[in-house]
Formats: structure tokens, sequence, C-alpha cells
């Protein structure tokens, strides 16, 4: 099956990965990781963010992606243009591990410190410098750019 190319501006996948972080945030301050439930949304927000993080940054430096959405795949990607991508080769794999369960699994459930686990992962992707040079780039330069950042391991432990 041919998969086509993401045409997707980074600009565009950053912003709607701050969505998602936002999401997040909100969802666990209001709610914390008690719920099960919502912990699955969590976790999957959480897959949904990085793969955008990764998907901006690889069109950011002019690597063309298909539309898929396998983290490992996106993460050797980067990691082959930028070795320093190793310092979150653990997050994104963790991520992906949770990305296809939460997904198409409906007997999953999602404890406390597994979507702990998650969030930090994402967090870690979040303000891993590579990608953080992007949203600061884009949160001076785009007014569309969501500017409040997120501190998601403050969400979490204020819960």
């Amino acid at each position: 099956m041919a998969r086509g190319k993401v045409t997707a501006s980074c600009d565009d996948l950053f912003i709607v990965a701050e969505r998602d972080i936002i999401t997040i945030a909100k969802t666990i301050d209001k709610f914390g990781l008690k719920d099960e439930h919502l912990n699955i949304k969590i976790v999957e927000d959480a897959n949904l963010a990085a793969e955008k993080f990764l998907k901006g940054y690889l069109i950011k430096n002019n690597i063309e992606v298909l539309k898929i959405h396998e983290l490992d795949l996106l993460f050797k990607m980067a990691f082959d243009n930028n070795n320093n991508f190793k310092n979150i080769k653990e997050d994104c794999a963790l991520l992906d591990e949770y990305g296809v369960e939460v997904k198409y699994d409906p007997t999953i459930e999602i404890k406390e410190d597994v979507a702990d686990k998650a969030v930090r992962a994402l967090e870690n992707i979040y303000n891993f410098a590579e990608i953080k040079h992007i949203r600061d780039e884009l949160r001076n330069n785009n007014n569309d750019y969501p500017q409040k950042e997120y501190n998601l391991s403050d969400v979490i432990n204020n819960n």
C-alpha cells in the first residue's frame, strides 16, 4: 500500500502538537491520572504529539516524510539526520509501544504509572534541544503558535 507524503508544514505540525500538549495538561489538571479511560486518551495524545514533533523536525530539515505513525521509524529518520536524537530514543520507544495498543485494543487499561511514564516521555521530547529550538523559534515568529509553555511534570506533581 503506497503512502503519500506529509504535506503539512513544520509550523502546522508543531501547532497541532502543542494543542495535544494543552489537552493533556488540562486533562491531568482537572482529573489527574486516576481514570484509566482518560489515561488511554492521555497516552494516545502523547503519542500523537511526539509523532507531530518528529515529523515537524524532519520537514524543517528538508527530509521527506511519508504519512506513517510509527515513532520508531520517525525516530530513526531523525537520528540519521542528527545523532543527538539518541537522547530521546527510549522516550520514543515507550510512546511507540503504547501508541498502537491504545488505538486498537478495546480491552487495554492504562494505569496511573504507565500514563505518568508516557507523559514524562513526551515531556522529554517536548524539551529536547532540537525540538525546543523549533518551538522557541515558532513562539517568537508565528502569531498562531501557542505562547504558553507547559511543564507536564509540574502538572502531574500538582495532582
